[in-house]
This record gives structure tokens, sequence and C-alpha cells, in this order.
């Protein structure tokens, strides 16, 4: 199959949120003096912060809560659930982190690596259910804009992976054509399996070597993987 269109996900597959969430994390920590307020300290902070920011993300992609509640939300249950109580929430850590984290120029071990690779032999995209302010200044501070011709997210395409609206308006703006496209991501359920029920070809990014039963066109477990394929 000669394939001529590339989708990509940014959150974990190109743009590394855990180590830019950890990294913000600890800066909020430190310039509010946490230490001296609460019980828990900066590692408790960051693991439960993964914790209930996926359980947060999961619902947020089935449609079971909004972009609003997952921003006002998450850091209330994370102190609540460390044993704070939400009244020792800096009144601006959560815009803090909201606005600090994209800042982050952090990417995934390989990506740039692979995209310089890439970005002459195919027309490249970004298909993502991040929000559409945030997703941009990852980005722009991260140097991976100048890769992507399109940058579909979900509020501009009006539907989440793993609907097939958002693979289908990805396809329409990028002037792709299905059976020449695979999609690249880290999440089986919106990216894989999404793009896989509307015809577009998957690459499986498992740098965890997780198991399933899934029939993918390709998997791999790093991303420099993917020019053997290509």
């Amino acid at each position: 199959m000669a394939y001529q269109s590339l989708f990509f996900d940014l959150d974990h597959t190109l743009w590394d949120y855990d180590k830019s969430a950890r990294e913000t994390l600890r800066e909020l920590y430190d310039g509010y003096q946490l230490q001296d307020k609460v019980a828990f300290n900066v590692e408790a902070l960051q693991e439960k912060f993964f914790e209930v920011n996926y359980q947060l993300w999961a619902d947020y992609n089935i449609g079971k809560i909004d972009s609003e509640y997952l921003r006002t939300q998450r850091f209330v249950r994370i102190f609540e659930e460390l044993g704070a109580d939400k009244s020792l929430i800096p009144a601006n850590f959560t815009y803090e982190y909201v606005n600090g984290c994209p800042q982050k120029p952090n990417v995934i071990d390989g990506a740039v690596e692979l995209l310089d690779h890439l970005q002459d032999r195919f027309s490249l995209h970004i298909i993502t259910n991040g929000f559409e302010d945030v997703q941009h200044v990852k980005l722009e501070k991260s140097g991976l804009r100048k890769y992507f011709d399109e940058v579909v997210t979900s509020e501009r395409a009006g539907g989440k992976k793993p609907g097939k609206e958002i693979f289908e308006f990805a396809l329409k703006v990028s002037k792709a054509q299905q059976k020449q496209s695979l999609m690249i991501g880290d999440n089986i359920q919106t990216d894989i399996l999404g793009a896989k029920g509307v015809g577009i070809g998957q690459v499986y990014y498992n740098p965890e070597k997780v198991a399933h039963q899934e029939e993918l066109t390709f998997e791999i477990s790093h991303l420099s993987e993917l020019k053997s394929i290509l």
C-alpha cells in the first residue's frame, strides 16, 4: 500500500504529556510551598494527578463530562482524594497548570527525528481530542507545528475520537484518501479503533507493549520503527 497521508495523535504520541505534567506540578508545588500546607508530597500529587486525569479524560472522550468540568474539578478531586480540603487549592493553581503545562517543549523520544524523515515524503496532520487553545500552544512551544499541514482538534471537527466525525472531517480538510492514510496513536480505543472504524490504516504506538486482542494494521513500541513500515 502506497500511503500518502499520515495522521498523528499529539499527547503521549509526539508531545510528552507525562513529563510536562510532572514538571509543571513540581513547579507549582514548590512555588506555592505546598509542603507547608498539605500532608502529601509532590510525588503523591503527581501520581494522583495521572490517576484522576486519566479517569476524567476517559469520561470526556465518551461525552460523560464536558471540558469545563474536566478543568474545574480535576484538582478538587485530586486534593480531596489525597486527604486535603479543596480550600487548600491555591486560587490560581488550576489556571497556572492549564496555561503552564502546554508551554513545555518536551517531546517523545524519536519524534523529531521521525518527523524530519517523513516531512518531505508524506502529508502530515494531527488529530487530537485535546482542547483547541491548548494543543496549538503545545505544537508551537515544542517546535512540532512546522511539520503539520492540518491540526484537527475535536472542537474544530465537532466530534471526538473514536467517533467517525472527526476522522471524516480530517480526511476532508486534508484532501486525503482513507485507503492511502495511516493514523498513528497511543490510545487503542480512541486513535486506533476509531481510525479502523472508518477504514483508515492504523499504527498502534504501544511503548509499554500492552497486551490486546485487536487485529491492527501495524504496531510499534518506538517511533523510529515507523520508518521501516513506510
